[in-house]
């Protein structure tokens, strides 16, 4: 699509109530050497993270993610963690059995939340996209010299790659908006209205 000024504000727009997060190489590496999201991540992702963030009041993570990228308390926003494990103060731990464990917990965060953003790993995004309690999720494919064997343009066209469809089992049925700024891809897949609220 062209990218007006208009589209360009849009699309950082968090306008249904659970929106996800997710960066992945056009390699598909989703974490770096020390289990980081921040070797793959680049300024136009990390800009467009804060963006999305900065429009949240509820923010949801797994134990893992939270760990390696020391989440902490925010007094923006609450931060829930789904782990087994303990947390530092502040940090509310979640933790589910079943698809519809997951959906009931979503449904009593929807009326405590009225934006909440994801920002968890892969296996646990999954799960949230199998269940369908997310309504956007915004897809950022960042190009590292490396291992970058193709260009923006090639990956703007396939958007979402077959490397992030496999690996987060991305639903069929969504509408795309894409962007390419500064040799970033910015995906947002649209998947309709959630489950919780039907």
């Amino acid at each position: 699509m062209n990218t007006t000024e208009q589209s360009f504000a849009d699309f950082y727009v968090l306008d249904k109530p659970v929106s996800a997060n997710f960066v992945i190489s056009c390699s598909g590496l989703f974490r770096d050497q020390l289990g980081s999201s921040r070797g793959i991540s680049n300024e136009t992702d990390r800009q467009h993270l804060m963006k999305l963030r900065a429009q949240a009041d509820g923010l949801i993570t797994g134990g893992n993610t939270a760990r390696v990228e020391n989440y902490s308390a925010s007094t923006a926003r609450n931060t829930y963690v789904f782990t087994q494990k303990s947390l530092q103060d502040g940090l509310k731990r979640l933790t589910f059995t079943s698809r519809e464990s997951i959906i009931d917990i979503f449904g009593l965060l929807a009326k405590r939340h009225s934006k909440t953003l994801i920002e968890a790993g892969p296996s646990l995004l999954r799960q949230f996209l199998d269940s369908h309690v997310v309504d956007t999720l915004f897809l950022t494919v960042t190009h590292r010299a490396e291992d970058c064997v193709c260009s923006a343009l090639e990956i703007h066209e396939n958007l979402p790659s077959k490397a992030a469809s496999d690996l987060l089992g991305i639903p069929a049925d969504y509408r795309r908006t894409a962007l390419v700024l500064s040799g970033t891809c910015l995906t947002r897949l649209d998947f309709g209205e959630p489950s919780l609220s039907s």
